[in-house]
């Protein structure tokens, strides 16, 4: 609906109201936030305003506050439907702020626009949030697309990674770098990728690809294959990307990846096999999944469209 909120000593109190500038159609409203990790002044929200458009927004924040009236926009996107808007915000270790965004709704994207190059949708973006010049933001040297020579379709140096559908929810290994990848699929698969550190530019296949199979077209030469994914089976229909745990209270989880299904709402981890990746069911449900956090401490909690926070904790 479009607030945050803090809870000090189990008291909320509210951080932010955006409540009346955001859609909530569909999949639309208050989707993403985080905290720089070298300006402890602002904060990054990721909202779909009142026309639709995705926004990616710098607030001032005092610590306690977020100043809307304050609000510097880094991206306004536009979009032809009202979901598949994904949502995370994420920074690396370096400072720079990666931004998933869906390929903009519609049955089989309608507009190719995953695969498009002079599109934001259907990517993940990776900027440096820090103004250059007249702009809002700068473009990493090392971004895929950041030095692209002339062509017909202009390459936008904001992508980092291309084909996807609705990459629900991203985040980065802390201890690697490595970028992990869920992405929603149509009707048939949901998959999972796993990008090292260095692997910008990859094409992820949607939408000529769901998970491994063909959707609407041959298969381009450069897509990247999921390293998991999985059929709508037993129930499962949209995975919620999850974290990879480094946390403590959970030693025997340590290195391996969490996720789970919104349908099911069975909490899952895929763990190293032999050069691969495993899933194992971890016998933990939390019903209406929505999405998964951690802490400073590196601890997993998950969320639900029921309104509870849970924590990850060892059996009894």
């Amino acid at each position: 609906a479009g607030r945050i909120k803090a809870f000090r000593e189990r008291i909320p109190s509210i951080v932010l109201d955006v409540s009346n500038s955001v859609s909530i159609e569909n999949e639309q409203g208050l989707l993403g936030m985080a905290f720089s990790p070298t300006n402890p002044d602002v904060l990054y929200i990721d909202y779909t305003d009142r026309t639709g458009a995705v926004n990616v927004s710098e607030l001032p924040f005092d610590g306690h506050v977020a100043n809307y009236q304050g609000e510097r926009v880094l991206l306004h996107i536009a979009k032809p439907f009202n979901e598949h808007n994904a949502g995370t915000l994420v920074f690396d270790g370096a400072g720079l702020l990666y931004i998933a965004i869906g390929d903009g709704g519609g049955a089989g994207d309608k507009f190719n626009n995953a695969q498009r190059l002079d599109s934001l949708l259907g990517k993940v973006l990776r900027i440096d949030p820090h103004p250059n010049g007249s702009k809002p933001y700068s473009i990493p040297s090392t971004n895929p697309f950041a030095k692209s020579s002339a062509s017909v379709v202009k390459k936008r140096p904001e992508i980092f990674l291309y084909g996807l559908r609705n990459p629900w929810r991203i985040s980065i290994d802390p201890s690697t770098g490595d970028l992990w990848v869920p992405d929603v699929g149509q009707s048939t698969f949901e998959e999972i990728n796993r990008i090292p550190a260095a692997g910008g530019g990859t094409n992820l296949g949607w939408r000529l690809r769901e998970g491994r199979v063909p959707f609407k077209g041959a298969r381009p030469r450069n897509a990247v294959d999921p390293t998991y994914d999985y059929p709508h089976a037993d129930g499962r229909c949209a995975v919620v990307g999850g974290a990879m745990y480094r946390g403590a209270r959970l030693s025997a989880l340590v290195g391996s990846y969490v996720f789970g299904d919104v349908c099911t709402g069975q909490l899952a981890v895929l763990v190293p096999n032999g050069g691969g990746w495993e899933a194992r069911a971890l016998g933990v449900k939390v019903s209406y999944l929505t999405a998964f956090g951690t802490g400073t401490d590196g601890e997993l909690y998950a969320t639900s469209f029921e309104g509870a926070v849970y924590r990850l904790e060892p059996a009894p």
